[in-house]
């Protein structure tokens, strides 16, 4: 489950202005992100079109220490306290179908995948990986004559039968859509070179990363608290 939250967001805003300058009968419109901007004579223009995006909600979670393990669980017995230096984004929400199925059918539209009734496969780096295994009963969503679907009324579930290499795929499919460096090589699966914390790109979270959000700002055993399900 913790492989389908994604981490690293660079947010961008754009204001849209339309400016008539001095000495000047034409009109031009200014495009603003963040402190750089750019005019274009409206005259020149043909068209604007507002593109969406596949980036999740997602929030912020500060840098801190806190400590890791707790001591019981067999992946936690060892406890030590670590501090994260860099603050980080982290997905809101798991992955829904609706979320990969739109990144998935960008990334087919691409090139960036091929895709059977039975399979979805990475082509980025001359990989192969199966990302998605599409011919189990479980799975949510279908392909056929180039289009991804989701079964009525599953959209919102969240995203199953996706492999880790899909899961890495699906945080690449989003840097590439917004203009960012990838954080995976797909023939080392290495994130950015080995050091993940200063990927400029959508990744998963770290270990550490997913328990100190977990722990939320008070070291919880569980997300909702410390009273046992």
């Amino acid at each position: 489950m913790r492989d389908r939250i994604l981490s690293i967001l660079t947010v961008l805003a754009v204001t849209i202005l339309a400016v008539a300058p001095e000495g000047n009968c034409g009109w031009n419109m200014e495009v603003h992100s963040g402190s750089t901007s750019a005019v274009f004579p409206v005259s020149g223009i043909d068209s604007i079109t507002f593109g969406t995006t596949l980036v999740p909600p997602m929030v912020l979670v500060s840098a801190g220490t806190f400590t890791m393990g707790d001591g019981v669980a067999s992946c936690g017995i060892d406890q030590r306290q670590v501090t994260l230096t860099h603050a980080f984004y982290l997905g809101q929400y798991e992955i829904t179908n609706q979320d990969y199925r739109d990144a998935v059918q960008w990334a087919y539209d691409q090139g960036y995948v091929t895709a059977t009734a039975s399979s979805v496969l990475d082509n980025l780096d001359g990989s192969t990986k199966t990302l998605v295994d599409l011919s189990s009963a479980y799975c949510q969503i279908s392909f056929s004559g180039g289009v991804f679907s989701v079964d009525a009324g599953k959209e919102n579930h969240p995203m199953i039968l996706v492999s880790w290499y899909g899961s890495v795929a699906y945080c690449d499919w989003l840097s590439l859509q917004a203009g960012l460096a990838r954080a995976y090589d797909h023939s080392t699966w290495t994130c950015n070179g080995g050091n993940p914390y200063t990927a400029s790109g959508f990744r998963l979270p770290t270990d550490a990363e997913w328990e100190y959000a977990g722990q939320y700002n008070d070291e919880r055993i569980y997300p909702w608290g410390n009273t046992a399900p």
